[in-house]
């Protein structure tokens, strides 16, 4: 069982290790650079500890709640902070607090050559942003710590500033992350405009159970557009079609970031959120289509792209927004507890591949997968750890992926009506899809011949690099995670006797799915699955095989893909140059020259020329001085017998 105090100082002690880091190492310059990574680590251990006892309190005790902290207040209406621990809340804090400490654990060797203090301060801050969101009990406060995510991500994007694709990538992410949240801040800002229906009630508009509590009274109408608001601040984060594009990009922040992001933090809170308020979005059917569909296309749609990418990041992370939208999918067909399944076996085999992506590169010194190959001779242990979270991630048996990915489909075939046949039907395809382009990764990375690595990539014909294992200090997060990968998925599982979590919270969170197994539908899966395994490596063996028939005639296809469907091209060359910088920019210019800048110097004309018109009388002849006081003088006398 876990008190206030503890649940509390989850959130305070990564918030204390980045405000002791950015104090002492960063402004003052009085720890060791090494310090701030042992720093970061025992705080984030020491929350993971935490995270897991408040796991088990929710687990054998159920929901905890405590009594709100007013902040302030307008009129009736109280703005409060507090926490919510319930069990989607203590489940989702171990999954951020876990991966995290791993991540950094795996940064000592990873950064070992690399600026120690402001890496480690972004990373508790990122993390501790991330716990915010998912403690607050106030939608205020998910906002708060939400828009504390983006300017994380921000930071660690970019934190190789020197490089313009670094910096161009973070402002990317935070630009198009916000066009998400304005969706985010209308549906606050409706709840406060609607705050006297609560009031009514008892009720607080802000707080997360009190919406949650009087959702069903809301009209359609109001349920719908606010359920699409929040809707559009988690395609934001979690990069669902069309505010996809800045995923992909973010991939220019170091390794271990890209981990943190895409396995618990900043994705993964747009899941969540979801997850939280579906009381308030399953009151509108409309809402719950959108939801669907909008998952179930960017599965596949992401999903092609992963099949052309040459960077093992790029592939990596066009995978990481296919399976986002397999857990929006789910939410949108009305089982947010099996998207929350796939959300916490993901975490730990996409944490598992892309710091396994980092240690090849570690290596080789280049993410670009047409420079690698052989690695499976030199770096046995990253090779089978990775292999570990491909088949986990393509879902084949009895690895952890299976489990929470058959969920997902064997609920969409069941659902019936024709938004749940069609969520069936594309979340299916994308099986195959994953599959082709994981092993396709895999074997351009691990078989083969070794290709030259950066030396080759930058055009020089000496191999310098010399292969070799990672480090242990990399190598152990990547071993326990493979070990998640495998036996994660026995922690909820589908058939109730495998399943580690007790029964009475097992109904209350991720209930409703217990028993629900097909193995005829498992089998289909696994057989499509094989397929495209199949497929990549007789294509990796035989490159012959491009050259004819059907693969040939998709040759053009494949370049289109390769351009992302030229939807960056239609963002940056028609949104941002032709329509922002011709139209918006062009306009802000004008009134910055012709209205502010003329304001300013009207301003300055008058302070400048109204002296002049006083100067006359400042000339320092005291018999002027007299004859001014005692004109003033007798008009006041005159205007107090006019007016009197």
């Amino acid at each position: 069982m876990i008190n206030e105090f503890f649940a509390w100082a989850i959130l305070f002690l990564p918030l204390a290790s980045f405000s002791i880091i950015a104090i002492l190492c960063l402004a003052f310059r009085a720890l060791d650079a090494r310090v701030s990574s042992y720093l970061a680590i025992l705080t984030i251990g020491a929350t993971f500890a935490l995270s897991v006892a408040a796991l088990a309190g929710t687990a054998s005790h159920g929901e905890f709640k405590w009594d709100s902290h007013t902040w302030l207040s307008i009129g009736d209406l109280e703005i409060k902070i507090g926490i919510l621990m319930d069990s989607l809340t203590s489940i989702m804090l171990v999954v951020a607090t876990g991966v995290s400490l791993l991540v950094q654990i795996y940064s000592l060797g990873y950064m070992e050559r690399h600026e120690y203090p402001r890496y480690y301060a972004y990373m508790s801050l990122f993390t501790a942003s991330m716990v915010g969101v998912v403690l607050a009990k106030s939608i205020l406060q998910v906002y708060f710590f939400w828009e504390l995510v983006g300017l994380s991500s921000y930071l660690l994007i970019g934190f190789w500033y020197h490089k313009p694709s670094a910096a161009a990538a973070a402002k990317k992410a935070f630009l198009i992350t916000r066009i998400g949240d304005v969706g985010f801040l209308l549906a606050i800002l409706y709840l406060f405009a609607q705050k006297q229906f609560y009031i009514d009630q008892g009720l607080n508009p802000f707080e997360i159970p009190d919406i949650l509590g009087s959702a069903s009274a809301l009209p359609v109408f109001a349920a719908t557009w606010l359920s699409l608001g929040i809707f559009a601040g988690a395609v934001g984060k979690s990069a669902q079609f069309p505010l996809h594009t800045w995923l992909p990009d973010a991939m220019e922040g170091p390794t271990p970031v890209s981990a943190l992001i895409h396995a618990a933090t900043m994705v993964a809170a747009g899941v969540f959120l979801i997850v939280r308020l579906f009381g308030l979005i399953e009151q509108s059917e409309m809402a719950l289509a959108v939801v669907a569909l909008t998952g179930a296309f960017t599965a596949v749609f992401a999903a092609t792209m992963g099949m052309v990418m040459n960077d093992i990041k790029r592939v990596l992370a066009y995978s990481t927004i296919s399976q986002l939208g397999y857990m929006v999918a789910a939410v949108g067909i009305g089982v947010p507890a099996v998207a929350m399944f796939h959300l916490f076996t993901h975490a730990f085999f996409k944490a598992l591949l892309f710091l396994g992506s980092g240690s090849v590169n570690h290596a080789t010194g280049t993410f670009d997968m047409r420079y690698m190959g052989g690695l499976r001779k030199h770096m046995k242990w990253t090779y089978y750890t990775f292999l570990i979270g491909s088949l986990s991630l393509v879902g084949i048996f009895p690895l952890a992926g299976f489990w929470s990915k058959d969920e997902i489909l064997l609920d969409a075939f069941r659902g019936g009506d024709t938004i749940d046949q069609i969520v069936f039907a594309l979340t299916f395809t994308g099986i195959f899809l994953t599959a082709f382009y994981m092993f396709r990764c895999i074997h351009m990375t691990f078989h083969g011949e070794f290709r030259g690595g950066a030396d080759a990539e930058n055009g020089e014909i000496g191999k310098s690099v010399h292969l070799a294992e990672s480090p242990l200090v990399m190598v152990a997060p990547l071993v326990i995670l493979a070990v998640a990968a495998i036996g994660s998925g026995y922690v909820a599982n589908p058939l109730d006797k495998l399943g580690a979590i007790p029964a009475h919270w097992f109904v209350e969170f991720l209930g409703g799915h217990g028993g629900k197994f097909s193995i005829q539908l498992a089998l289909a899966s696994t057989l499509v699955a094989v397929l495209g395994i199949g497929i990549a490596t007789l294509l990796h063996r035989n490159s012959q095989l491009r050259k004819v028939g059907v693969l040939a005639t998709l040759k053009p296809l494949e370049g289109i893909i390769s351009r992302k469907y030229y939807l960056d091209d239609f963002y940056e060359g028609l949104v941002v140059s032709k329509i922002f910088y011709g139209g918006v920019a062009r306009f802000l210019d004008w009134f910055d020259r012709e209205i502010v800048d003329r304001t300013v110097e009207i301003i300055g004309f008058i302070g400048r020329n109204s002296g002049r018109v006083f100067t006359p009388l400042q000339n320092g002849q005291v018999q002027v001085y007299g004859l001014v006081a005692s004109l003033g003088g007798l008009l006041i006398m005159v205007a107090y017998l006019v007016f009197g």
